[in-house]
């Protein structure tokens, strides 16, 4: 009987295979396969579960996720920020508006074809997808702005649009997500004054209005709520 380690790597090279016909290069190192347009690598990574028993489960996961290394440049400028090269993306049931979790069991030498051929059907209707939106900047810029795209949250769209766009479509941006939040326009204020009073370092944001409010500070928006 083949062991967990074997079904699973087997399954990724197939896969992978199929990625290959889009551009994608493996790396079994990861186990990953990428693809570089532009400034964006898009990222297929493929995991597992440390509780894989022969013959009865082969998990395998899938996340598919965007990188940009001149984000990574951009953000170097800017100690307080965080994220390196990550641009939007994950868990490949996150990059949907219905969030599901994804899972497949490789386990079963009958049904495993079938299992994969479900595994590259969603890929193909879902992470590429995901990934083709960041082929139009300009496209993605006007989106992320006026809409919430998944798995591509408030904090990392404003760096994205700091690095790409400029201050004025990053603050609009923001403006335009607690237009969306009024349940977290009292935080972002109370966090925007504590900034202004103990200083850009008095602690690390945790939340989407408490990131919202160091930036508006770090890139000189004034109170997003204001006007």
């Amino acid at each position: 009987m083949e062991s967990p380690r074997q079904v699973f790597t087997a399954a990724c090279d197939s896969i992978a295979s199929e990625l290959s016909t889009c551009g994608f290069r493996y790396a079994k190192s990861g186990p990953h396969a990428t693809k570089k347009l532009g400034d964006f690598t898009f990222q297929i990574l493929f995991s597992s579960s440390f509780r894989n028993t022969a013959g009865e489960l082969v998990k395998l996961w899938i996340s598919g996720t965007v990188f940009s290394k001149r984000l990574k440049r951009w953000r170097a400028d800017y100690p307080l920020l965080h994220g390196a090269d990550y641009v939007a993306g994950g868990q490949l049931g996150n990059l949907t508006e219905e969030t599901v979790f994804n899972d497949w069991n490789l386990a079963d030498n009958d049904a495993r074809n079938a299992v994969i051929a479900n595994v590259n059907h969603s890929i193909a209707n879902i992470a590429l997808p995901y990934f083709a939106q960041f082929e139009n900047l300009n496209t993605m810029i006007e989106r992320v702005v006026i809409t919430d795209v998944p798995s591509f949250t408030i904090d990392k769209v404003i760096d994205f649009l700091m690095c790409f766009s400029n201050a004025g479509t990053a603050r609009m941006a923001a403006k335009n997500f607690l237009d969306r939040r009024p349940d977290l326009a009292s935080n972002y204020r109370r966090d925007f004054a504590r900034f202004a009073e103990r200083g850009l370092d008095w602690r690390t944001p945790s939340g989407y209005a408490s990131h919202l409010a160091l930036a508006s500070h770090l890139f000189e928006f004034g109170d997003v709520t204001e006007n």
